[in-house]
């Protein structure tokens, strides 16, 4: 074929002083073209793409044959680029498209458009039978019906078997008009997962690829059907219980336990078993605030479990958070000696419920530091020794496990004796 070479000027856009930053233009679109040809037939494509700073673009094709174009000639952003081809070989072969705009920049390549390449005067092959479609789930010797269908480029009639992935074939099919479905029915004898495919043949005896594959499971017992999504609240609070409830059914009227994913790397313990179609219901908090996605799945009594069921969120906030209330003033002795040390409590309580710690101004110009969180209105204690004779005022303050600080307590006195 013969290439027509394009040349293009770069240039840069100033604003000011500075140059504009260049964005290279989005992807072409698929290209557009024939799903069959010929070989030594022209075959035409085409594609469009814009251009984020509505720069004038070129294309290229790349035909999956070994040959890419030459870019063609630079066309205003948005509007078609249309290019012709011939395919030497019979085949598919996928082709894809590439942009640059007049700086130089270039887009990543389109999604590829398939055409197959169809022998002139003779008998082509069928297309590769549909996957084939039936139950997902079954048990040892039950008859299970599945179905395809094929097309032939020549409009042949055609005929289908099936490979049941198990070692047997199906024997082919009567022949029957171009697409039409062919149904046939097989049981396996042993559980386990098997892969099932189909392949077609004309009347002329040219045979097909092999379809994609249908998954069939032969078990001894039908697992549960996925649960209802759980239903509970859509917002909540941090360290709060909210309940959820879930309900499912099993296809052999089996009883059921189900249990619940929160979302948050938990999940719960199974329930109890309930009978099939009946409702269970958990409860579970959030320690942090975040979206969290609650999901529930079932098993049966023989052990078989479902998928899980779909998600529903919850959005977790941090509840308003209020400081500890003052302490209790500090308890401890009134008279002390030199370099003795002398231990003191308090008690504070937090108006949320949140731990609380404790430290304890000494008098001196020391503050202890922090304790660890207790319980609010359990009495956390210090010590302290004082080198200096004189009248000290000891005072406490609390912060809960949020950092909110109270106020300082009232004092407590003690007389340093030489």
């Amino acid at each position: 074929m013969k290439n027509i070479i394009f040349i293009s000027l770069s240039f840069v856009i100033l604003s000011g002083n500075c140059a504009k930053v260049n964005s290279p233009p989005n992807i072409p679109s698929k290209p557009s073209g024939p799903q069959y040809g010929f070989n030594d037939s022209t075959c035409i494509f085409s594609t469009s793409t814009t251009d984020p700073d509505q720069d004038d673009v070129a294309i290229r094709f790349y035909f999956g044959d070994g040959d890419t174009s030459h870019w063609s000639s630079y066309i205003k952003s948005g509007d078609t680029c249309t290019i012709s081809h011939i395919f030497i070989d019979t085949g598919r072969y996928y082709i894809s498209a590439q942009a640059k705009d007049v700086n130089g920049n270039y887009s990543n390549w389109s999604s590829a458009h398939s055409i197959r390449i169809l022998l002139a005067g003779a008998n082509n092959y069928p297309e590769p039978p549909s996957p084939p479609s039936g139950p997902s789930l079954g048990k040892p010797d039950s008859l299970y019906m599945f179905s395809s269908s094929a097309f032939d480029p020549d409009g042949d009639s055609i005929s289908i078997r099936f490979c049941w992935g198990n070692g047997d074939t199906s024997e082919w099919s009567n022949f029957v008009a171009n697409n039409q479905i062919v149904t046939d029915s097989h049981s396996w004898n042993s559980t386990g997962t098997y892969y099932i495919k189909a392949q077609a043949k004309d009347i002329y005896g040219a045979l097909s690829p092999w379809s994609g594959i249908k998954v069939v499971n032969i078990v001894l017992n039908y697992p549960p059907n996925t649960p209802s999504k759980p239903i509970g609240p859509n917002s909540g609070y941090a360290n709060i219980i909210y309940t959820f409830k879930s309900s499912g059914t099993d296809p052999e009227n089996d009883s059921i336990a189900i249990r619940f994913s929160w979302g948050d790397g938990n999940t719960s313990d199974w329930s109890p078993y309930i009978r099939s179609g009946d409702t269970t219901s958990m409860a579970h908090s959030w320690e942090n605030p975040g979206s969290y996605t609650i999901r529930g799945q079932a098993k049966d009594t023989k052990g078989a479990i479902s998928d899980w069921s779909d998600g529903h969120q919850i959005l977790i906030s941090q509840l308003p958070n209020n400081p500890p209330n003052k302490p209790s003033t500090p308890s401890g002795p009134s008279i002390g000696f030199e370099e003795s040390t002398y231990v003191f409590s308090s008690i504070a309580i937090d108006p949320d419920n949140d731990s609380v710690a404790i430290r304890f101004a000494w008098g001196d110009g020391d503050t202890s530091a922090w304790s660890n969180y207790f319980p609010g209105g359990d009495s956390i204690r210090a010590s302290h020794s004082w080198s200096l004779r004189g009248i000290y005022y000891i005072t406490a303050q609390a912060k809960d496990k949020w950092g909110a600080v109270s106020e300082w307590s009232d004092s407590a006195e003690i007389y340093i004796r030489p």
